[in-house]
């Protein structure tokens, strides 16, 4: 999916698609490509879960969801899982990797209350390591919720 943000043309452009998720890695570099094109906009259709989610509403676009679109969050995996609302006394290992880890939830806490304006139930069920789904209404109002 990278490849192909980085191929399109920086001209007015429509992208479909539907993701359950995948590489937590790339979602940055791929919103970086798209907050860098001139004239894009982003429509989900079916599905839009995981790191597709974070694409979507990190990205700074024209936006629109599909009626049968449905939306799903969860803690990102990393290459080796910590989840840093759970975890008391870290090994002096993964201090450092945790500290990195729970920067990034914090931050995805805090866009997710800020900027969409989430139900505080999404995000204890989010903090306690739950997929939260979502309907295509409430992808909507997160969507309204950003401007």
């Amino acid at each position: 999916m990278l490849q192909k943000f980085i191929d399109i043309p920086n001209e007015p452009v429509v992208v479909f698609f539907t993701t359950n998720g995948g590489a937590t890695n790339i979602w940055e570099n791929i919103v970086e490509i798209i907050n860098s094109l001139d004239d894009i906009e982003l429509v989900w259709t079916d599905e839009l879960s995981s790191c597709g989610f974070s694409i979507f509403f990190n990205a700074k676009c024209k936006k629109r969801i599909t009626d049968n679109c449905v939306g799903m969050t969860h803690m990102g995996v990393f290459s080796s899982y910590i989840n840093p609302y759970s975890i008391k006394k870290p090994q002096w290992g993964t201090k450092v990797k945790l500290m990195n880890i729970k920067h990034f939830f914090k931050k995805e806490v805090k866009f997710y209350k800020k900027e969409l304006w989430m139900w505080k139930s999404d995000i204890k069920a989010y903090k306690e390591n739950y997929d939260v789904h979502f309907t295509a209404k409430r992808l909507r109002k997160f969507i309204s919720n950003q401007k």
